[in-house]
């Protein structure tokens, strides 16, 4: 086992709902049969929340504004809840919601660059962008837009064959 020594370590004081929620992450990733410090989940969380505050500085200040202020509540003992799940309970919804905004958002984007390179007759290329993101659409759409590909295709080698065959490509 390799443990860290003093010089890369430090000590902090985190409330007891604070480590609750790190542990409780930590066992979440422990599903995938791997073990996790306490550090690897806080940079974990840290990484996951500087990346959300650059999408939505907004909720986030929220959940830290409503954090801080159940943890003080707890601390002056007004009201003995447990600070995670409060939170969760409050936030999980709004932050999977833009979550999905922002999935169905770049979804939307990749659709339409599918449509322009089949509209402009790269077809192949259209293929690409489809399969390389085949798991953000779902089945009807991609269904939907394999079929514009294949028909495009179909198309595509119909006019060639039309060049070829007409006589006026002929030598004569």
């Amino acid at each position: 086992m390799i443990f860290m020594n003093e010089k890369d370590a430090i000590s902090i004081r985190l409330s007891l709902d604070a480590h609750r929620a790190l542990q409780e992450l930590k066992e979440t990733l422990r599903e995938s049969r791997n073990s996790y410090s306490l550090s690897d989940v806080a940079i974990t969380a840290s990484l996951i929340t500087e990346a959300f505050f650059r999408k939505n500085p907004r909720l986030v200040r929220n959940i830290a504004g409503a954090a801080k202020y159940l943890r003080l509540q707890k601390l002056r003992e007004f009201e003995p809840v447990d600070i995670f799940e409060a939170l969760k309970s409050e936030y999980e919804e709004e932050i999977l919601k833009y979550i999905a905004d922002s999935e169905w958002e770049t979804a939307r984007n990749i659709k339409e660059i599918i449509e322009a390179l089949i509209n402009d007759g790269y077809v192949d290329a259209a293929a690409d962008v489809l399969f390389m993101n085949k798991n953000r659409f779902p089945e009807d759409e991609f269904k939907e837009l394999s079929a514009k590909i294949l028909e495009a295709q179909i198309t595509l080698k119909k006019s060639k064959e039309a060049r070829v065959s007409s006589p006026a490509d002929m030598d004569i």
